[in-house]
Order: C-alpha cells, then sequence, then structure tokens
C-alpha cells in the first residue's frame, strides 16, 4: 500500500474551516496553549464542547506547581536544578527511582523531559503574564504536598497563584479561566463554544485536522501546523 493510500481523509462535512494551530479544550492547558501559539503569529482556533470555558480548571484550586520559578527566586527561596529532579524524579518515577543511580534510575528521555520542566515551566508563567493572563505571586506559606520527602529541599516558594480580586491570595479557578479566555481573545484567538471532536486527521505521518460534531452538524478544522489536545 502507498503511503498516500494509509492517510486518513477527512469526511464530508457541513462546516469546513482552516487554521495554523487548532486547540482542543479551553482549559489553563488548552488556553495557554492558545495564547502562546497566537504571539508567534499562528491563526488560532480553540474548541470547547461546553458552552462555557474552562473544563476542569473552571473547579480548581488554581496552584501552579513551577520549580525556580522568578517570583519564587525574588521572595529568596532557593531551588537548585539537581535538588529538583531529584525530587521529581522521585515522584514522578517512584517503582525506578534510585537515589545513587545516574539520572536517579531514569531513562534519558524521562531524565530530559524533567530537565526542560526545569527550565521553561517559569519562562511559560512570564509569557502569561507579559499576556495579561497571569497576575502571578509565590504562595510562599504553601508548602509542597509531599514536603515531609527528604528529596524535596525547597518544600517552599514553587506554588505559584494568580493575584485574586474577591479574595486577597488567589484567584478561583473560575475566575483564572475568565482571565485566559479574556487575553486569547485580545490576541485574536477564535474560541468555539459547542464543537465536539470526535477523530483527527491524518496526513503525510502528521496529524492535520480535526473532525466533529457542532450542534448537530459535522464539521472539519485543517491545521497547519498542529493540534494541541
Amino acid at each position: 500500500m502507498l503511503k498516500a493510500e494509509q492517510d486518513q481523509r477527512a469526511p464530508a462535512s457541513d462546516e469546513i474551516l482552516e487554521a495554523d494551530f487548532v486547540v482542543v479544550g479551553s482549559g489553563a492547558a488548552g488556553l495557554t496553549g492558545a495564547i502562546t501559539a497566537r504571539r508567534r503569529g499562528l491563526s488560532v482556533i480553540v474548541l470547547e464542547a461546553q458552552d462555557v470555558v474552562g473544563g476542569t480548571t473552571a473547579r480548581s484550586g488554581t496552584w501552579i506547581w513551577s520549580p525556580n520559578n522568578r517570583w519564587m527566586r525574588e521572595a529568596g527561596f532557593t531551588d537548585e536544578r539537581d535538588d529538583a529532579i531529584r525530587y521529581m524524579a522521585r515522584l514522578s518515577f517512584p517503582e525506578r527511582y534510585q537515589s545513587d543511580a545516574e539520572r536517579f534510575g531514569l531513562d534519558a528521555h524521562e531524565y530530559e523531559m524533567l530537565n526542560v520542566f526545569y527550565s521553561t515551566s517559569g519562562t511559560a508563567l512570564e509569557e502569561l503574564a507579559e499576556a495579561g493572563a497571569l497576575d502571578p505571586v509565590v504562595k510562599s506559606n504553601a508548602p509542597d504536598y509531599f514536603a515531609d520527602l527528604p528529596e524535596d529541599k525547597a518544600p517552599y516558594g514553587r506554588v505559584i497563584v494568580s493575584r485574586g480580586r474577591n479574595r486577597p491570595d488567589q484567584l478561583t479557578g473560575a475566575e483564572w479561566v475568565l482571565d485566559l479566555r479574556d487575553a486569547a481573545l485580545r490576541l485574536g484567538v477564535d474560541i468555539r463554544f459547542g464543537y465536539r471532536v470526535s477523530d483527527v486527521i491524518q496526513s503525510g505521518g502528521r496529524v492535520s485536522g480535526v473532525v466533529g460534531k457542532s450542534r448537530n452538524q459535522s464539521f472539519t478544522i485543517n491545521s497547519k501546523c498542529g493540534v494541541l489536545f
């Protein structure tokens, strides 16, 4: 069978759209992806199956866990890379964690993943702040859930929240997703409600779009650069 014959064809649809980047879901992860892509000049469509934004984020406590973030450092907390990687390895891969082993017993790609998270999570929060989607403040009195572990050398400072309006310490999840939504709309992100994705379109070995239903009509959205779920 030829490679082209293996590609999934988009079904005939009542509505056909196109964007550089498609995001499925409008919680913190989805809207962060949409804001990031739009700030890099991509056209973005966000698809939300419900009639409101938020997903589970809207019902969350909105604590964001970010090692070695800028606000943590400004508050006087220290979070060395090796200590943070060791702690994350212990929590993420407890069945294979070895304190004295190379990469703490992790595979190379797993170890690299934790290093990338250490290096970039704070940068991601800074970008959200620049976009007006986050008013960050370090929750300096909030310890890690596993602060009792000996590997946790920075039990305070990693928890970041968005500054509250109705309560002084932090926004609720429902409030924060509205800030994320508003930042996305200001940037020109197209957010569509009642769009339930049922499958992806594959072409040339990559995901090139999504299909689904919107109020009993079928839709196809082609994506030039990718799809984020």
